[in-house]
């Protein structure tokens, strides 16, 4: 939505101006109207060129729904705590977000319905979570819920990113060195040894010959792997077939493919925990974890645990037969279903699965 400049008096007749996002000049004088003042003049601001904007960090949503869950807690009604933290919020996706969420909660939308509208952000994984929360009645329990979710994710995205950086780095640096070496260092060499009238062996012509290809051709590289790049991305959007096969190869990677199937178990594991926890049947917990997995090899895998739950199966027996979650996840499930216990075991489930992400990232460095 964009940004009006706008210009309104408060019905003690002081005249404000300052910027809100809207969609139209009668939602702006909506909004104002809302918050006590009343429209005199709007414009919208000249258009310049601006970078694209930045989804919202975790940490940032994770604020905005500790501050929601304050207000609820301290008996402020939605509508008015959703105007309270827009009017304090700066400019940017979130408060553009936040206002749609506001505007349709105020046209008689449910704060799921509202936030599921804005994807972006806030993901499905993100909407199960708050109203799973929101199940027993509460609506501070549902925000309270939706921000420790994001307090997870974000410290657990941070966890993998120190993990994985070294990593990437040597990949750079790797890539700079033999870049440098066969630019530079290989032809002189090739120099001195047809100076000196050697009769070459076949790996040393083999390795001149790569060499001098580099150098005619090295600019050519990158292209060509962007060009790939895009190639490969168009096809997952466009082809559901391709997308599934290329998750499936993901999967199949040396120590890569492991270290993703570890991070999608932890993250369901997780939805799954607070779903569960939250009061919601198991059946209905499953389909809504699985809309947190970003693989669709394992969406198809969870697609399959449902229909096989669905016609009499146990959970635990489904998941022992399953190579993802047999062993000690599997018999916590059976030992939850048989103890009322579920969602804390689920949840000690995820949190074991963390540790084996972690430490199966920390293994990739050395």
């Amino acid at each position: 939505m964009p940004d009006y400049r706008f210009r309104a008096v408060s019905q003690g007749g002081q005249v404000v101006r300052g910027t809100l996002a809207a969609s139209h000049e009668a939602h702006l004088a909506e909004q104002l109207l809302a918050q006590g003042y009343e429209l005199l003049a709007c414009r919208l601001p000249h258009a310049k060129l601006r970078w694209p904007q930045r989804q919202p960090e975790p940490r940032a949503l994770a604020l905005l729904f500790t501050q929601l869950a304050a207000l609820a807690e301290a008996g402020v009604p939605l509508r008015t705590a959703l105007q309270d933290c827009l009017q304090s919020l700066p400019p940017g996706p979130l408060r553009d977000g936040l206002s749609a969420v506001t505007q349709a909660v105020q046209h008689g939308a449910t704060l799921a319905e509202a936030c599921a509208h804005q994807p972006r952000l806030f993901p499905a994984g993100l909407v199960a979570v708050l109203q799973a929360g929101m199940a027993g009645g509460s609506l501070a329990q549902g925000f309270a819920r939706a921000r420790d979710h994001l307090l997870w994710q974000a410290e657990f995205g941070a966890l993998l990113r120190r993990a994985t950086r070294y990593p990437l780095f040597l990949l750079f640096l790797c890539t700079g060195v033999i870049s440098f070496m066969m630019l530079f260092v290989v032809p002189q060499l090739v120099e001195f040894l047809r100076a000196q009238d050697y009769a070459l062996p076949w790996h040393s012509r083999a390795l001149i010959w790569v060499a001098e290809q580099f150098a005619l051709l090295w600019w050519l590289l990158p292209i060509a792997l962007s060009g790939l790049a895009l190639l490969v991305f168009a096809l997952r959007r466009s082809s559901p077939a391709f997308a599934l096969l290329t998750d499936r190869l993901a999967l199949r990677l040396p120590a890569f493919g492991r270290l993703l199937r570890q991070r999608e178990m932890a993250l369901f594991l997780h939805h799954l925990a607070l779903l569960v926890g939250g009061g919601v049947p198991i059946l209905p917990a499953l389909a809504e974890a699985r809309a947190a997995l970003g693989n669709r090899a394992l969406r198809q895998e969870t697609d399959h645990m449902i229909a096989q739950i669905t016609a009499g199966a146990d959970l635990g027996t489904v998941w022992q037969n399953n190579p993802a979650f047999s062993g000690l996840i599997a018999r916590r499930a059976q030992i939850g279903l048989q103890t009322g216990t579920l969602a804390v075991q689920l949840q000690q489930a995820s949190s074991e699965c963390d540790a084996a992400t972690i430490a199966e990232s920390k293994q990739l460095i050395g």
